[in-house]
């Protein structure tokens, strides 16, 4: 965080950072509740990712020109080398990055999270 302090910009805040403050500002939440929370971040995201993944790639197959598109993008950064990608890399591929978005906004893994309340609600 020091690091980043003469910019202008927030750290990203994690998923259990909003859990422990919720639990330090005496939020209801039990061990069962956190740990319930925690399995469906961890063990959820397995799925999710795989449909993303699938979905992204049936996309590629409709549409070959956006797939040439990607892959010229990818051979300019990787410029037939065999070395693993770098965080510099990966900031490259706009591209790629916008037709992942897309496929996901068409077909999301999960299109909706059912949540349970605890109390009566008046809307």
């Amino acid at each position: 965080n020091r690091a980043l302090a003469h910019l202008d910009v927030k750290p990203r805040r994690t998923f259990l950072d909003f859990v422990l403050e919720a639990v330090a500002a005496g939020a209801p939440l039990t061990d069962r509740d956190i740990r319930d929370e925690v399995e469906i971040f961890m063990f959820g995201g397995h799925v999710t990712t795989a449909a993303a993944a699938s979905w992204f790639l049936y996309c590629m197959s409709c549409y070959p020109h956006h797939q040439d598109r990607v892959r010229e993008e990818l051979d300019e950064i990787f410029q037939n080398s065999d070395r693993h990608c770098t965080r510099d890399d990966a900031a490259k591929m706009r591209y790629l990055d916008h037709c992942i978005k897309e496929s996901m906004r068409i077909y999301p893994p999960h299109p909706f999270i059912v949540r349970e309340n605890r109390e009566p609600i008046i809307i």
